[in-house]
């Protein structure tokens, strides 16, 4: 196997790893729903900055993280980077903490979609006829999937644009995964710091006034939330953004899963459409992958 091929396996692999991780996480989130999600979002930007910082000081990178800021054009990436991955967030504690996972499993449906799209405009990766064919199949499961909601699905679309972009611009960096995800959680880290001691100070935090397992599982949002970024930055780097789009139907499928037989969302027969086009369209897609990786290498890595 050629270093590239190499490289692009290990590179699935992490994906994948992320975004199982992503597909059970509501379940730690459903477990801190006491928290206004506008404060849940404050800690998890908080302690993912702590954790990173003492991350790279630990692997003796702090040198190259300060040096890092010296480059104006990594800076702007990676700060609109943290200001997405703070939206992102935002919107999908909010769907979890209030009963609507099943629109951020619509949400992250919508993603590989986004990504194929941004990978063609911006990347110039080109689909064979049968991962168009795929393509083709999610799309009408996401669209029948969007005539279920009856409401407007606001959260969905915020979750969906802003992780769709924010997998553009890994393409777009050329700092190591540690280094970025440090530099985008340290530009908002200022934020969050405000905003809890503006809480802390008007007596509103639920930090050192709650139960201790509370205040663990908190501190712990850092380790949560770093661990499949982490993941998804090395592997995001490797693979086509395409492909990295398809993987990514591991999160909402498991999202999915959650929301109707941990949570008891309601469930259609409408909804076993969606998932049976998407289903058919992941399975053209890796029969052609694997076909297609028999007879030409994997493009080189970014």
């Amino acid at each position: 196997m050629r270093t590239n091929s190499r490289e692009s396996f290990k590179g699935v692999l992490a994906a994948m790893g992320a975004f199982l991780i992503w597909g059970i996480i509501p379940v730690y989130w459903k477990l801190l729903q006491s928290v206004d999600a506008y404060e849940l979002v404050m800690h998890r930007v908080f302690w993912s900055a702590i954790f990173l910082i003492l991350l790279v000081r630990f692997r003796g990178k702090f040198s190259t993280f300060l040096e890092a800021f010296q480059n104006k054009s990594m800076v702007r990436i990676h700060t609109f980077g943290g200001v997405l991955l703070g939206m992102n967030w935002l919107a999908f504690i909010f769907a979890v903490t209030h009963g609507q996972i099943l629109q951020a499993s619509l949400a992250y449906f919508i993603v590989p979609l986004t990504n194929a799209g941004l990978g063609y405009l911006f990347l110039q990766e080109r689909l064979s006829k049968i991962k168009g064919a795929a393509i083709l199949c999610a799309t009408l499961g996401v669209l029948n999937e969007v005539l279920q909601v009856k409401d407007f699905p606001w959260l969905a679309l915020v979750m969906a644009s802003t992780f769709g972009i924010y997998s553009l611009l890994k393409k777009k960096t050329s700092l190591g995964t540690i280094t970025g995800l440090t530099m985008e959680n340290t530009a908002i880290f200022p934020i969050a710091t405000v905003g809890l001691l503006v809480l802390f100070v008007r007596g509103d935090g639920v930090m050192f006034r709650s139960s201790w397992d509370l205040q663990v599982l908190l501190i712990l949002a850092g380790v949560v939330t770093t661990i499949p970024l982490m993941l998804f930055s090395y592997g995001a780097a490797r693979i086509q953004l395409n492909t990295l789009g398809f993987i990514q139907f591991i999160g909402p499928m498991t999202k999915f899963g959650l929301a109707v037989w941990l949570y008891h969302e309601p469930f259609s027969s409408a909804k076993m459409v969606t998932f049976g086009c998407i289903w058919a369209g992941i399975i053209l897609y890796l029969w052609d992958s694997y076909h297609g990786s028999r007879i030409k290498d994997v493009p080189p890595d970014l």
